[in-house]
């Protein structure tokens, strides 16, 4: 079944009709999904993130539940769609199937029109398919035999992807908490990219641009095959730019940290216990938090 997104008008609206240019183009591609019984899906807001509903939480779907007389033929969107998360532990929905929990369709709301009414809301199932994943999806996630993703095949993508993303080879390699215990059958972790000789020598260097070598007329039949086989590119002296700029804020936060005095007195921090303890007093809710912060970030660029 596919999926796109609904526009409604509010009840602030003043205007005829929903307007969709008030919703970032962007926002309305992402909304679109197709869904199945079986698909490998991940949820694309926070829902229940202590208990396992985070955004990107991986989960397959069990079923996709309708009103009665409504259907996706006439572009009808489902009451909720019930999927099995690996990793959720919160109530159960169905006390035989612990996992499965009903995902119920996202309202967002746009603040775009010039008078700042919120005059558009858009509806839209909260589920994309995962069969697989990007880097930036996985970070912090393990991958294993006892994890609920038991085996990563893992393309690196090429080699100036990492320059262009500091650390993120790095990031997609460590997601793999055992190689096979001397036996590569059980490893975690696959590679699949179409030069496997590069694995060997890409994470070598990885800040500088590479390009390939063509001079192997000066070199044996056997070493330009070996070349062929496993082309190695050759290093420059040029870094990637993102490395540069990378480079350049670290050693700003280097010099502020040392032109930092980061000391206080006793009394200073006793100052500032009792200030966090009378706050604590008054802040009872998410809320309350949120208008504090607010306050101070006021004060501050009114500063």
């Amino acid at each position: 079944m596919e999926f796109s997104f609904q526009l409604e008008k509010t009840e602030w609206s003043k205007l005829d009709k929903p307007v969709k240019s008030h919703f970032k183009l962007n926002t309305l591609m992402e909304a679109k999904t197709v869904l199945a019984r079986g698909a490998r899906v991940s949820l694309t807001s926070n829902k229940w993130a202590h208990k396992g509903l985070f955004n990107g939480a991986l989960g397959t779907v069990i079923d996709i539940r309708f009103a009665k007389g409504s259907s996706p033929l006439v572009g009808d969107f489902p009451l909720f769609v019930i999927v099995s998360f690996d990793n959720y532990i919160g109530p159960a929905y169905d006390e035989r199937n612990p996992t499965y929990v009903p995902v119920p369709m996202q309202t967002l709301t746009e603040n775009k029109s010039k008078n700042n009414h919120r005059c558009c809301r858009m509806k839209y199932v909260p589920l994309e398919i995962a069969f697989a994943r990007t880097l930036h999806k996985v970070q912090g996630q393990s991958i294993g035999p006892t994890h609920a993703v038991p085996i990563m095949v893992f393309n690196p993508g090429k080699t100036s992807f990492e320059g262009r993303n500091p650390g993120l080879l790095y990031t997609g390699i460590s997601r793999a908490t055992s190689l096979g215990a001397n036996d590569v059958n059980r490893s975690a972790i696959y590679f699949n990219c179409s030069n496997k000789g590069e694995l060997y020598t890409r994470v070598r260097d990885i800040h500088y641009k590479r390009k390939r070598n063509n001079t192997n007329k000066q070199k044996s039949n056997e070493a330009q095959m070996l070349d062929q086989q496993y082309p190695e590119p050759m290093l420059t002296n040029e870094k990637y730019t993102k490395v540069k700029k990378r480079k350049y804020w670290t050693d700003y936060l280097d010099e502020q940290e040392k032109l930092t005095n980061i000391s206080s007195t006793v009394t200073a921090r006793k100052d500032i216990n009792n200030w966090l303890q009378r706050q604590q007093e008054h802040v009872t809710s998410e809320n309350d938090l949120y208008r504090i912060v607010q306050f101070h970030s006021k004060r501050y660029k009114r500063a």
